[in-house]
């Protein structure tokens, strides 16, 4: 009875893993979808504007330096109330880091990452400037431009997602042409093998990494 009841645990535990997955992603689409709104919402009150878009690890609500903190200011607020040390609309569902010390899961701090579209192209130095925003009427297809992403811990698992390095195209490039998920560095896929993607037009694609591949470049740069 005991080997019958052990059987029937290990054939429903791939579905109600995967159920959960589903459940999460669901969660997460919902989580994103007001994000959107949010980039939405703070353009219309800051002249067109995204917000900073620097994602740096250091979340601090008093501090403009990324569009998170931007978003969730107390006196700005657009994904609702804030959480005490963290905003609850800025962890993605079912998303888990380890501490340092290895001995236990919590939530990590911010699971998502913006793409170059929202930074402001410098002339002067030849590169997208992370540390300027871009105007949102300067996004040439809404409908085809991706804004932000499920992003991968950074390597010390203190809870951030990776943010993009100063030579994003050979790192992006590297991501899209990686042979498994242990390969990828910056784009997550936690659902089952699938990642959400947010448009600049506020739709929400869901895809598998093998899709990658298949993103123009300037879908990434929203040009």
């Amino acid at each position: 009875m005991i080997a019958i009841i052990g059987l029937l645990a290990a054939l429903a535990f791939p579905a109600i893993s995967k159920a959960r997955a589903y459940a999460n992603m669901a969660a997460a689409t919902g989580q994103m979808r007001s994000i959107g709104r949010a980039f939405a919402s703070y353009a219309g009150d800051h002249n067109n504007m995204y917000p900073v878009p620097w994602n740096y690890p250091q979340f601090d609500s008093t501090q403009l330096e990324h569009w998170a903190s931007e978003l969730t200011r107390s006196d700005y607020a657009y994904l609702g109330p804030p959480t005490i040390y963290v905003h609850q609309g800025l962890v993605a569902p079912g998303v888990h880091y380890k501490n340092p010390a290895g001995r236990e899961w919590k939530p990590p701090y911010l699971t998502y990452t913006p793409t170059l579209a929202i930074c402001k192209w410098n002339d002067s130095e030849n590169r997208y400037d992370t540390l300027k925003a871009r105007s949102v009427l300067a996004v040439a297809r809404p409908s085809q431009t991706y804004i932000l992403f499920q992003g991968k811990q950074r390597p010390s698992q203190d809870g951030w997602s990776t943010p993009w390095p100063i030579n994003w195209d050979v790192d992006l490039k590297a991501d899209m042409n990686a042979s498994s998920a242990a390969a990828l560095q910056y784009v997550d896929f936690p659902y089952n093998g699938t990642g959400l993607f947010l448009k600049a037009d506020g739709s929400i694609v869901a895809m598998r990494q093998e899709q990658l591949k298949d993103i123009k470049r300037e879908d990434w740069l929203g040009n």
